[in-house]
Parts: C-alpha cells; structure tokens; sequence
C-alpha cells in the first residue's frame, strides 16, 4: 500500500493504446477464451482483489450486471479504486465497495452468478480454503475466471510460494492434514 501501485505497474485508463495490456484487451481474451462459458449478463457479480480498479473498469464499461460488488483486502486499494470510476464517469447505483480477503464468512452461500479475480490468487496464503469460500458463494452455475500474472511476477510468485512454505512450518501445518 506504500508504492505509487499504477506508476510502479504502468496502469492506465488510455485504452486507445495499441498494446495488448490494457484492462479492456485482458477482458476481451477472458471472455473470447470462456465462448460458452460467458453470459451476455453476469448477474450478480463479485471481484475480488480490484486493486486500483484498471480491470474492475472493462467489468463496468463491458457488462450487464444485477449488482457488483467490488472487493480488495486493502482499504487504500478500494479508495483509488472509486476514485478511477468517479474519474472515468462509471458509478453507477448498484455497484458496492467492501473489504474481503477471500478468506472470511461473509456472504450467504450461492450469493453470485459470477466472480472475477485479476492477479489476486497468488496473495492468498491458503489456497483449498479460497477456491472452496468462492465455490460456496457461487450460485450452482456461477462460473469464477481468474488470470495470474506470467513469467514478469516470477520472483513474487516465488516470495509468495517461500512465505507459504515458511507459515506452514512455522505453525506446525504437515502436507497430510486434512483442512
């Protein structure tokens, strides 16, 4: 939460640039990737980990939606997330703000049609714990799509995986447990 997040990671609203990196191109893959997967309308959407909110605006700008409700573990990262749709004129009534990080009871099973998490799963230190939380609030024909970031995130994946490790020895947590 210390570091300039969009200037550090080149995050911007330019939309009209030619590289594949824009928010809106990462939306368009997923959704041609998905073919029969995608509905024209996502219901009753969740994101979790928004960030700055880059994705959270091709969700806006691209969808029909019942209601959307859009998440980060951090309080900061949801401030300049709504910051960037008040900027970019993309408010609208039934979008809501919540911190969550995935792990807590706090939604009634099968709450959502859809879930979307870009460059979220590798922070999560627990990761059968997460999947079943998001498979439990999913409607039974919700569909969830994450992307994980490439070879350019290694050396955090790899941060990520030690701090892991490191919490599973030092809490006494064997690979043969159960939960």
């Amino acid at each position: 939460d210390h570091i300039d997040y969009d200037r550090v990671y080149s995050v911007t609203d330019d939309y009209s640039s030619v590289e594949k990196k824009s928010s809106i191109s990462i939306y368009d893959q997923i959704e041609k990737k998905s073919k029969n997967l995608w509905r024209k309308s996502i219901g009753s959407t969740i994101e979790i980990g928004s960030g700055t909110g880059s994705f959270t605006t091709a969700i806006l700008k691209k969808n029909n939606f019942s209601n959307f409700l859009i998440t980060d573990i951090s309080t900061k990262m949801l401030e300049l997330c709504k910051e960037r749709i008040a900027r970019l004129n993309l408010q609208k009534n039934n979008v809501q703000f919540a911190t969550f990080s995935g792990q807590e009871d706090c939604f009634k099973n099968e709450s959502f049609d859809t879930c979307f998490g870009i460059g979220v799963v590798h922070h999560i230190c627990y990761l059968p714990l997460f999947f079943k939380k998001i498979n439990d609030i999913l409607k039974p024909e919700g569909r969830a799509f994450f992307i994980e970031p490439n070879l350019k995130f290694h050396s955090a994946l790899i941060s990520t995986v030690a701090e892991i490790i490191n919490y599973l020895i030092s809490t006494g947590i064997k690979s043969d447990d159960k939960d």
